[in-house]
Parts: C-alpha cells; structure tokens; sequence
C-alpha cells in the first residue's frame, strides 16, 4: 500500500477528516468501505439505542434508494455519526485506527477507489464478485459482532442478496 494510505489504482486521499455530526455532506451520503459488509447484516444489536434508531435509518434508506450515489471513504460516515465510539478527533474509541486499515484493505479487494462515488448496489456487487468467505474471516474476525456470531460470510451472502 502507498505510504499516503491510499489505495492503489485510485486518486491519493486528501486529509478530508472532517467531524461527522452530520450524515452526509457536499450533498452526498459517505459510506465506509467495511460497512458494506455491516449494513445488510444488521439486526438491531448495536452500541447504543441512538445508534440502533441511525442503523434503522441508514439500512432502510438504502433499500429504498439503492441506485442513489454515496460517497465510499475509509474514514467516519453515515453509520459513524451515530456510534458513541467516535471521537472528537473522528477516531474511533473501540478499534482505533485499524478501522481506516480494514476499510483501505476492502477497497483493494473489491476495487473501489475511496473518494468516488458508487450506488449502493455497485458496492454490494463489487463485494460479491471479489469477497471469499476467507477474507470476510480476516476482515471481521476481531469485530465485536462477529465474535457474538451475528455475521458469517454465509449470512452476509444471503443479506445481500449475492
């Protein structure tokens, strides 16, 4: 990976961190690379009930809108700004910046470049066509979820529709 943490392929990555107490900006909702795996997995465990009800929002906006754009980053987005896990300082109290690495990693995988827009359908589609069930493992095995067996490669597969 380049030494910037950009993702090879792609344009490099501005230090656009920016706080995410807002959803969506510029006009355009920001997706982690990782939660493409998290979101069609969701079933209401979370953090936090704030975090829960933005879960719910987030999840059924797009299954209702799944060929609008969002923005893919490997930084804090739409699911983030609801998490009492993030900072200030858009880190993330639980899993400090391994977070960014799992999303720059995913990104690799499945050949989305952060910083350019995707629907929610193309990111799902990308991730199918490129995730094996051993990488999945390697992605999610230290997450708090997947070590309360919520997520497999098999249920994401089926989650998702892939």
């Amino acid at each position: 990976m380049p030494r910037d943490g950009s993702v090879p392929g792609c344009a490099p990555l501005g230090n656009s961190a920016q706080r995410v107490g807002k959803k969506w900006m510029d006009g355009a909702r920001r997706l982690r690379v990782h939660h493409v795996l998290c979101l069609p997995l969701y079933r209401g465990n979370g953090y936090s009930d704030a975090f829960c009800e933005n879960m719910e929002q987030t999840t059924r906006w797009l299954r209702e809108y799944p060929d609008e754009p969002v923005l893919a980053v490997c930084e804090p987005d739409m699911v983030c700004a609801g998490c009492p896990n993030l900072t200030a300082w858009n880190g993330c109290r639980s899993s400090g910046r391994s977070v960014d690495e799992k999303d720059r990693n995913l990104a690799r995988l499945f050949g989305i470049c952060p910083g350019q827009k995707y629907t929610w359908q193309e990111l799902l589609d990308l991730a199918g066509k490129n995730l094996t069930a051993a990488e999945f493992e390697a992605s999610c095995r230290n997450c708090e979820w997947y070590g309360k067996g919520l997520c497999s490669y098999e249920k994401w597969k089926d989650s998702a529709q892939i």
